[in-house]
């Protein structure tokens, strides 16, 4: 079949359950007979297993999308046809991020579009649409955006309409200086990057499925290389040969928020001896981590390598280092960076020291939790992901005498030198790890986190400027321990 099918047809076409055109839309329409068609017409050649097989030559290639509200939809064969390749493919339904988001369904489409050598979809327009398609390659892109804005939505990418590996696609979507939103796709065997941010004022990655990219050494699921505006959002991605998010010195600013991230760089890569196992590295300024779910990954949960003011808060990092014994944030890939006084050092994230635990203890139907801190900081307290049962104690020393837990579930945040801050004196401290320093003490009382029993392990991070530091030494949880002696009653707070 050659690529007049995917050309520009004027139709009036009645909206159905399916199909719902809107005024004004440029719709390329698919209305190709399959077996017991319709209309009477012989199945088209190119149907078989439930869908149709559009393949574009390496030497005519589809022309440049230049117009304004294009629409390439498979839903019109879908509309005509019925639902002939019935089922779905990847994790569609499962709850993503802290806020347990459920992803639509990626259903398996009618229509399989793709190149025998080449990008398949290059656009320029204004207002695009790319959906409901499989698409795919040997090699070079499956949808380029070089100018305009595009929406690529509920395709299939990397992969045939049946959602098997197909082809060698080097990058699913590639942003080079357009807007796009990239949203409620399965994107999966994609031999480099899935998403490929490489300029662009505008990118929006949500609701999508990433399973098992990268696989040419050392790639990353969602690769950013230059552009602003970047989101990543309620996304799963899993099973990255590398990395699942990379972010590179250039693109500042980056949004990542509500997504599960898990089993990044679990086949290693050819890194020139330093394995990119995280699945999270950034190595810029200004980015925000918030509200993911991050766990099992083959080195670090995200790995701060450069930059400054990088926000990590309320997230759920445990059982990281599953190929290479890791931290669950590190600064600079270094392993623990020790605190020193005045936090004085600098690095990424001025490798902001992380606020000590004193002492922690039941109160009633309070936490207490005292101990030193930076001036001004915004301390994050976790129980462990060794209290939680994903890790083992001892996990997170590397190399030293303490664990440095990661935190696995948020209990609470308070702000050293605040109105929720009980101790405003000022000491020095000094650990067997050599962590040391002389500044403020705190004590904050958090509200009894339900199912909290003496014995539990909690941790924490400290921001400063934006900047989160890596998880402090953990602490176990003790009760107050009363000692009568007559008509004196003391109140001793364990150690």
């Amino acid at each position: 079949m050659n690529s007049n099918t995917l050309g520009e047809t004027i139709l009036d076409i009645e909206a159905n359950s399916i199909f719902d055109p809107g005024a004004g839309e440029d719709v390329s329409i698919f209305m190709i007979p399959p077996t017991g068609d319709s209309f009477g017409r012989t199945a088209d050649v190119n149907f078989t297993n439930g869908y149709f097989d559009i393949e574009i030559s390496k030497n005519d290639p589809l022309s440049v999308i230049t117009g304004s509200t294009t629409i390439i939809d498979g839903r019109t064969q879908t509309a005509y046809s019925g639902d002939t390749n019935t089922g779905v493919v990847g994790s569609g339904g499962d709850a993503v991020g802290i806020s347990n988001t459920i992803l639509p369904t990626y259903e398996r489409p009618e229509i399989q579009v793709h190149r025998e050598d080449g990008d398949v979809f290059i656009n320029e327009g204004d207002n695009v649409i790319i959906r409901n398609l499989a698409i795919f390659s040997d090699k070079s892109s499956a949808i380029v955006a070089e100018d305009g804005s595009l929406e690529v939505t509920q395709n299939l990418i990397g992969v045939n309409a049946l959602g098997n590996n197909s082809g060698d696609i080097d990058v699913g979507v590639e942003n080079k200086d357009g807007q796009i939103n990239v949203n409620g796709n399965y994107l999966a065997t994609i031999l480099e990057s899935a998403v490929l941010i490489d300029g662009g004022s505008s990118s929006l990655i949500q609701n999508n499925h990433f399973e098992n990219n990268g696989s040419s050494p050392c790639d990353d699921a969602i690769l950013l290389e230059d552009g602003s505006g970047v989101v990543i959002q309620q996304n799963l991605i899993e099973a990255s040969a590398s990395t699942a998010i990379d972010v590179e010195d250039k693109v500042t600013g980056v949004l990542i928020t509500e997504n599960s991230l898990t089993t990044s760089g679990q086949d290693g890569g050819n890194c020139q001896g330093n394995p990119q196992q995280m699945a999270i590295k950034i190595e810029s300024d200004g980015s925000s981590i918030s509200n993911n779910v991050i766990y099992q990954n083959g080195g670090a949960g995200i790995a701060i390598v450069d930059g400054t003011s990088n926000l990590i808060s309320q997230n759920s990092i445990y059982a990281n280092g599953t190929v290479t014994p890791s931290l669950g944030i590190d600064l600079d890939m270094d392993g623990v960076t020790l605190n020193d006084t005045s936090d004085s050092d600098s690095g990424p994230n001025n490798l902001e020291n992380f606020p000590v635990i004193n002492s922690a203890f039941i109160s009633g139907t309070d936490l207490v939790v005292t101990g030193w801190a930076s001036p001004g900081t915004t301390v994050e307290v976790f129980y462990t992901d060794i209290n939680e049962g994903t890790a083992t104690l001892g996990d997170n020393q590397l190399g030293l005498t303490q664990d440095y837990g990661e935190g696995q579930t948020y209990i609470g945040t308070a702000i050293e030198g605040s109105g929720d801050d009980q101790d405003g004196t000022t000491s020095s401290y000094a650990d067997i790890d050599g962590n040391a320093d002389n500044t403020n003490k705190y004590k904050f009382v958090f509200p009894l986190p339900s199912g909290t029993v003496v014995g539990d392990l909690i941790t924490t991070t400290g921001t400063r400027s934006n900047s989160t530091s890596e998880f402090s030494p953990e602490i176990i949880i003790r009760a107050h321990t009363v000692i009568t002696n007559r008509n004196i009653t003391y109140r001793i707070k364990s150690n």
